[in-house]
């Protein structure tokens, strides 16, 4: 990383998670290393959506990596084998 990059940004910031820690990163490499923060978009009030489903529920996301599936799938075998669940999930 030291010899092919100027720069490594970290998604996120400094405090929130190390993506190094308990590595033997040399130390021009973590000198490398720029936390972005969290990027955020900004909607127009017009944007925003109408509605929200009523009562408590799960909001389950994935991320954008392509093993999320099987996550999704776990929750609804969850929910198929017991309908006895307090939450809906979304």
């Amino acid at each position: 990383i030291g010899l092919f990059y100027d720069k490594v940004w970290v998604y996120g910031p400094p405090d929130f998670y190390d993506p190094l820690i308990g590595l033997d990163v040399p130390p021009a490499v973590r000198a490398k290393m720029k936390f972005v923060g969290f990027l955020q978009r900004s909607l127009q009030k017009n944007e925003l959506p109408g509605h929200r489903p009523d009562g408590d529920y799960i909001l389950v996301t994935t991320g954008g990596g392509g093993d999320g599936g099987d996550l999704i799938h776990s929750v609804i075998d969850a929910y198929q084998q017991d309908p006895q669940l307090q939450h809906r999930a979304l």
